[in-house]
C-alpha cells in the first residue's frame, strides 16, 4: 500500500489550500451588517487555524525524527513495491470510478464544492457508508487504512464548512452593544453603586474600582469582579477574534503588576507596602507563639487574597480604558436613546436590521451558487474522478488505467 506519511502530507497540502482558498473568498466579499462581519470574521479565524494545525502536521512529518517517511520512500521505491502501490492506486481508482457512477444514477453532484452546505456532505457521507457495508473489501477488512482515510476526512470538511451560532443576547444586537444590566443590579446589591445609580452611570464608572472601600471588597466582591472580566474578555473573543489587543493587554499589566502591587502604586492599594513589611518583619524573628503564629498566616492570607483582587481589578481598568472606552460610550447613547423612543420605534429598527441581514444572507447564497456552478463547469475539465474528499486522482494515475 501506499505510504501512509505520503498521503497525510497531501492531506494537510490540500487541507491547507482549501483554506487559504476561502479565506481569500471571504476577503473578495466583505460583509457589511454587524452580524455579517462578526461571523465572517470567525470563518477566517477558524480557517488561519487550520492552517496552522496543517503546516505544524507537515513540519512533524518532514522532521520524521523516527526515519519511518524515508524508510517508506525507500520501500515504495523498490520494483516490488511500487508495483503494489500501482496497483493499489488502480484499486482506488476502480472505486471512486464506481462511486461516481453511483452518485450520477441517483441524479447527485459529486463536484467538490467549498461553499456546500453541511447536510449536503451529511447526505454524501451517509452513500458511502452505505456503499461501503456492500463492498466486499470493506466487510472482510473493517479497518483498512482507505476507510479510515475516509471516516478521518469527512468530519474534517464539515468542520470546515459548518459554523455554529455565536451567542449574543438581544441587547448586544451581535455585538454593536454591550449588555451588563446583570453585573448593574449585582453591583447595586453588593451596596458597590448607590441603589439610585442608573445604567449608563454603572458603564461609565464600573472600572473605577478605586473608589470602593476596601471593606467592600469581599468574597462576593471578588467574584462579581471575575464575572465582569470574564464578562468582557469573552465579549472581545466573540466579536473581534481576528484581534490580538486583548493578549497583549493581558501581557502589559502583568509585566508591570507584581512590582506596582509591592510599591502600592496601584489604586485603592497604597496600603499594601506597609502591610507586607510587617508580616516580613513578623517572619524574622526567630521564636513565635501558636497564637501568633496563627496570626501571621491569616495577615499572609489577606495579601494574597488582596493581591488576587488587585489583579482582576488591574485588567478590567485596562480592558475598559483600551478595549471597550468606544463600545461603553456606544452602549450609554444608545441606552439615553432607547428612552426617549416608543415600543413600535424600536421594534421597527429591529426589523430592519433583521432585513439587512436577510438581504445580506441572500447575497451570499447567491454568490455561492454561482461560484459552485461557475466551479462544476471548470474546475475539472479532463473530468478526473473525485471522491468524497473533494481530491481528484492524480492526471498520470488516470492516465495509466486507461
Amino acid at each position: 500500500k501506499m505510504s501512509k506519511y505520503l498521503d497525510l502530507t497531501y492531506s494537510s497540502y490540500s487541507s491547507l489550500e482549501r483554506s487559504i482558498k476561502q479565506i481569500s473568498e471571504e476577503l473578495k466579499d466583505k460583509a457589511k451588517t454587524q452580524k455579517g462581519i462578526v461571523y465572517q470574521n470567525h470563518r477566517i479565524n477558524n480557517q488561519l487555524q487550520n492552517i496552522q494545525k496543517q503546516a505544524t502536521s507537515m513540519i512533524h512529518i518532514y522532521k520524521d525524527e523516527g526515519g519511518i517517511f524515508e524508510n517508506e520512500i525507500k520501500d515504495i521505491a523498490q520494483d516490488s513495491n511500487l508495483q503494489r502501490a500501482i496497483a493499489s492506486f488502480d484499486d482506488e481508482l476502480r472505486e471512486l470510478k464506481r462511486y461516481q457512477v453511483e452518485r450520477e444514477e441517483m441524479g447527485g453532484d459529486i463536484t467538490f464544492n467549498p461553499m456546500m452546505d453541511v447536510t449536503s456532505l451529511l447526505d454524501m457521507g451517509e452513500d458511502m457508508t452505505k456503499q461501503a457495508k456492500k463492498t466486499q473489501q470493506f466487510v472482510n477488512d473493517p479497518i483498512s487504512e482507505r476507510q479510515e482515510q475516509r471516516e478521518c476526512m469527512l468530519p474534517t470538511i464539515i468542520k470546515e464548512q459548518s459554523q455554529k451560532p455565536i451567542p449574543f443576547s438581544g441587547e448586544e444586537r451581535y455585538g454593536r452593544f454591550l449588555d451588563m444590566h446583570s453585573f448593574h443590579h449585582e453591583a447595586i446589591n453588593l451596596e458597590l453603586i448607590s441603589s439610585n445609580a442608573d445604567y449608563t452611570s454603572f458603564l461609565r464608572t464600573f472600572a473605577d474600582t478605586h473608589r470602593i472601600p476596601t471593606e467592600l471588597k469581599t468574597d462576593n466582591y471578588q467574584a462579581y469582579l471575575t464575572k465582569v472580566r470574564v464578562y468582557l474578555e469573552e465579549f472581545y473573543k466573540r466579536t473581534q477574534p481576528l484581534g490580538d489587543q486583548l493578549k497583549k493587554q493581558e501581557e502589559l499589566v502583568h509585566r508591570t503588576f507584581d512590582q506596582d502591587f509591592r510599591e502600592g502604586k496601584l489604586p485603592g492599594w497604597d496600603f499594601i507596602p506597609a502591610a507586607i513589611e510587617r508580616v516580613e518583619a513578623r517572619e524574622g524573628k526567630k521564636k513565635k507563639r501558636r497564637r501568633r503564629k496563627r496570626k501571621r498566616a491569616e495577615v499572609f492570607t489577606k495579601v494574597d487574597v488582596a493581591r488576587e483582587v488587585a489583579l482582576n481589578e488591574a485588567l478590567l481598568r485596562s480592558y475598559a480604558k483600551t478595549l471597550f472606552d468606544e463600545l461603553i460610550e456606544r452602549t450609554c447613547r444608545e441606552t439615553e436613546r432607547k428612552q426617549t423612543r416608543t415600543y413600535e420605534e424600536i421594534q421597527a429598527e429591529l426589523e430592519r436590521d433583521k432585513a439587512m441581514v436577510a438581504k445580506e444572507a441572500s447575497e451570499a447564497a447567491r454568490r455561492a451558487k454561482e461560484a459552485s456552478s461557475k466551479a462544476a463547469v471548470n474546475d475539472n475539465p479532463l473530468n478526473i474522478p473525485v471522491g468524497i474528499d473533494g481530491r481528484r486522482m492524480p492526471y498520470w494515475l488516470c492516465k495509466h488505467n486507461q
